[in-house]
């Protein structure tokens, strides 16, 4: 990490979307958060980075921590419907969502083989998936339209 003055919020969310924006399987990449009813199939599978609250920590001596926190949303619509009733005859979303969840995991490798992190080019001190990832395989949905959630955690200098 650089030791050069501290990144602007821009500055990092902007890096982690650039870097986002080459997983691949996506038709949209965005920094607005939709609720997936508005967004027009032809867009879809879209993968959207929506920021959330930040933390400052003071519990250990010297200077507090920031920890920025993002969500990641990924979309898609299964248009494979079961014919006759037997659901073995459509597409299980699973395998729609499974590869999108991989690109991006991909994408979100470690670039510092030093720390074992992802530092989005020196900007961060780290910045993972850290917590739950919810998937929605869209294969109770009406519309068929399925999503996963991965959150993203930020420790700034």
């Amino acid at each position: 990490m650089s030791a050069g003055p501290r990144p602007t919020r821009e500055e990092v969310f902007e890096a982690l979307f650039e870097l986002l924006r080459t997983a691949e399987g996506f038709v949209t990449y965005s920094r607005r958060m939709a609720d997936h009813s508005v967004i027009a199939p032809r867009l879809l599978p879209i993968l959207i980075l929506w920021e959330l609250p930040e933390e400052t920590d003071h519990s250990h001596r010297g200077t507090p921590r920031d920890y920025w926190n993002a969500l990641i949303a990924l979309i898609f619509q299964n248009e494979s419907r079961p014919m006759n009733g037997d659901p073995t005859t459509a597409v299980a979303g699973a395998t729609i969502i499974n590869p999108l969840l991989d690109a991006v995991r991909t994408v979100l490798a470690p670039d510092d083989p030093t720390t074992n992190s992802l530092t989005l080019g020196g900007l961060v001190e780290w910045c993972r998936v850290e917590g739950m990832t919810d998937v929605e395989t869209g294969d109770t949905h009406s519309a068929g339209v399925g999503w996963a959630t991965l959150p993203i955690r930020i420790l700034v200098p």
